[in-house]
């Protein structure tokens, strides 16, 4: 494997061999070489050679080392991304957990409001649009509290 990376020029410029992804890529058999979905990502020991020669090594351009960083910037994407999902799925289920906490805090005559509320809404967006008519159902005062003094 030294002669490879000698035959390379020094790949990492200091004599420590080929670039750790070309090492593992070296390491491989050979008998590998041109199966199933290994065989774009393993090379033989000339062309990773070539590779290295044509970016003046690690530190240059070669295909390898613009391969690497961009698996490099995908992973730091996705690993951003997950920590916002995880923080959004935290901060949802702490408002959830707040919003139920505050709902069992409610008395009956807060909850009849609450209805009442609603129904004048929506009698309100109702005429707003022009449809001023009564649905089925709204007109029994089923949730104006007057059922609960009954």
């Amino acid at each position: 494997m030294a002669a490879a990376a000698g035959a390379a020029g020094g790949a990492t410029g200091s004599g420590q061999g080929p670039a750790p992804a070309v090492a593992a890529t070296l390491a491989a058999p050979a008998s590998a070489a041109g199966t199933g979905a290994n065989a774009a990502a393993v090379l033989s020991p000339v062309d990773a050679a070539v590779l290295l020669r044509a970016g003046g090594g690690t530190t240059g351009g070669s295909p390898l080392n613009k391969h690497i960083q961009q698996l490099k910037e995908e992973q730091a994407a996705l690993l951003a991304s997950r920590k916002r999902l995880q923080k959004d799925l935290r901060n949802a289920e702490r408002k959830k957990r707040r919003l139920r906490d505050r709902a069992r805090q409610l008395t009956d005559d807060d909850l009849v409001s609450v209805l009442m509320m609603r129904k004048d809404l929506k009698k309100n967006d109702n005429a707003a649009d022009g449809n001023a008519a009564v649905a089925p159902g709204d007109d029994d005062h089923a949730g104006d509290g007057e059922a609960l003094d009954e």
